[in-house]
């Protein structure tokens, strides 16, 4: 499935919530015209992140994946189909049930709140590749900082946007970085953000 769309739930929401709230929006989807899904399939790849799976029962192929990451911690929800009108038209369909953020207010929670790593990695996972100057320069701002943290998180960001204009800031970051976990980090959002 090639198209991949993000809607990112607003801080503090539980997985419960986020669960709960996903299940009734798939569900609300077959109202919307949308072929219906199935029930969700429960995946854990990793103690920190599990994944909710609901399969479209009809055509084109799609699938809505509920990703729970605790170690950011986010929810999001992802639309991937091969039919990019159709991942969006099932996006907004969920979204009206969702009422998630859009990707510009968590670019604006992100710059309200700099201090704030986990507002930086929900804008990151919001925007995609919509690319937003102001998320890239808080992104290269924040691999300058002294705070290990701060850096891991930007790099983190950097990845998820894989946007070709952080690869500069990032090479620059990477010369300077001798945190030898932040450099293995920063080598793979560098392989991202250069294709």
């Amino acid at each position: 499935m090639s198209v991949h769309i993000q809607l990112v739930f607003e801080s503090g929401v539980s997985a419960q919530d986020a669960l709960r709230r996903t299940d009734n929006a798939v569900f609300s989807l077959e109202a919307a015209d949308l072929a219906p899904f199935g029930k969700a399939q429960r995946l854990q790849p990793a103690d920190t992140l599990e994944l909710h799976r609901w399969r479209q029962e009809g055509d084109p192929p799609t699938a809505i994946d509920l990703t729970i990451d605790r170690s950011i911690p986010a929810a999001f929800v992802s639309v991937a189909s091969e039919d990019a009108s159709h991942a969006r038209a099932v996006a907004e369909a969920l979204n009206e049930f969702l009422h998630v953020p859009s990707a510009s207010d968590h670019v604006r929670q992100a710059l309200e709140h700099p201090e704030d790593s986990t507002a930086l990695l929900r804008a990151a996972m919001a925007a995609g590749q919509e690319r937003d100057e102001r998320l890239a320069k808080l992104v290269e701002s924040r691999l300058g900082s002294s705070d290990a943290n701060e850096r891991k998180a930007a790099i983190k960001a950097a990845a998820l946007l894989a946007w070709p204009s952080l690869a500069k800031p990032l090479q620059a970051a990477a010369a300077s970085e001798t945190d030898a976990e932040l450099q293995r980090f920063l080598a793979i959002a560098l392989k991202k953000t250069q294709g």
